[in-house]
């Protein structure tokens, strides 16, 4: 996650965990800086606006950022030079852009693409203290539709392609930038937000890895949200299909799609937290010994559409449902809940 790779110490703390992993191919994929994909978004308001030098003094911004990271770091000035470079091409991209006035979602993926490109620069970079390290390009492994913006990982086409990855020895350390991919075009898309720890399922996945773990700022999956309930407990062990539930109805510390690549292969998930490394952690799991009966968690969630449909046609017709859903289909609108009686839905 982002918060994960924020600044030089959060990164230095990233290599110290990855270290502990000796032994094992490691992947570490990799979310952009915290608060970069925030930035890169309003970059593109402000090309769509045609505010050029604003746009061009983000990328300056970011730019020294990375750049600071890298020199408390105390990165190799091959590693420097290829910061420089990744926005110097933004800045040629956002020059463009803002003088069309004009941002595609095509061209927004290939601009919020930087972030995750830039952090596994960085990461890269420090990891090399520890042992080799080189970079997965994911543009090359994950290949999607062209749903800008969203883009739905192909999964056939990705296992061909990752399946090839090798290791050059345990010492070797892949870094994999999360969230992106490319179409069948060979054209940048990403996976929607949240779309680093997804990617990190997909490779876990693919790779048929002994399990995959989700670094974020939380010690775990929490009962509720803590910021309504401060008596919020961490969770030990969960099943898969209780923490689906959670992360689909708004628990924030994992994006819903993250556990169903894992699903296929049983590969257990765990949530940890890299500011609190020797914390215990959740561990998602498809074993079938449950933790005792009662009320795992509770999620919610905001600005909920409720949608009633009343028709005489229903009762005791067939079909009636499959044309509403596939209205529903259509629009690629997915239904939370369902409720039916004989003459509403």
């Amino acid at each position: 996650g982002g918060t994960s790779v924020q600044d030089a110490p959060a990164i230095r703390r990233l290599v110290e965990i990855v270290e502990t992993r000796k032994g094992l191919n490691r992947l570490v994929v990799v979310s952009a800086l915290a608060k970069v994909t925030d930035s890169l978004v309003a970059l593109c308001k402000d090309c769509e606006a045609g505010n050029r030098p604003q746009a061009l003094a983000r990328v300056e911004e970011l730019k020294e950022r990375h750049l600071a990271v890298a020199r408390e770091l105390g990165l190799k000035t091959e590693t420097i030079d290829q910061v420089s470079e990744l926005f110097l091409d933004l800045e040629g991209l956002v020059s463009a852009l803002g003088a069309l006035k004009e941002v595609s979602p095509r061209s927004k993926d290939r601009l919020l693409a930087t972030g995750e490109l830039g952090s596994s620069l960085l990461v890269s970079g420090a990891l090399e203290s520890i042992g080799r390290s080189s970079i997965v390009d994911s543009r090359d492994f994950i290949v999607t539709d062209s749903q800008y913006g969203g883009a739905q990982v192909n999964f056939s086409a990705t296992n061909a392609r990752i399946s090839l990855v090798t290791w050059d020895g345990a010492e070797e350390i892949k870094v994999a930038q999360g969230f992106i991919g490319k179409d069948q075009n060979g054209v940048t898309t990403t996976l929607g937000r949240g779309g680093s720890d997804y990617s990190a399922a997909v490779y876990g996945t693919c790779l048929s890895a002994v399990k995959i773990e989700i670094w974020t700022d939380v010690d775990g999956i929490l009962t509720t949200d803590p910021r309504l309930v401060p008596e919020a407990t961490i969770l030990p062990k969960m099943h898969f299909s209780e923490a689906a539930e959670l992360a689909y109805f708004g628990a924030k510390v994992l994006h819903p799609a993250t556990i169903y690549p894992a699903l296929e292969k049983r590969i257990p998930v765990w949530i940890l937290n890299s500011k609190n490394p020797t914390a215990r952690g959740t561990e998602i799991t498809f074993s079938e010994e449950r933790a005792p009966a009662g009320i795992s968690g509770i999620a919610f969630k905001r600005n909920v559409t409720l949608v009633n449909i009343y028709s005489t046609r229903m009762l005791g017709a067939h079909g009636f449902l499959k044309s509403v859903f596939d209205i529903f289909a259509r629009h690629q609108l997915s239904v939370d809940l369902i409720s039916t009686s004989e003459v509403n839905v």
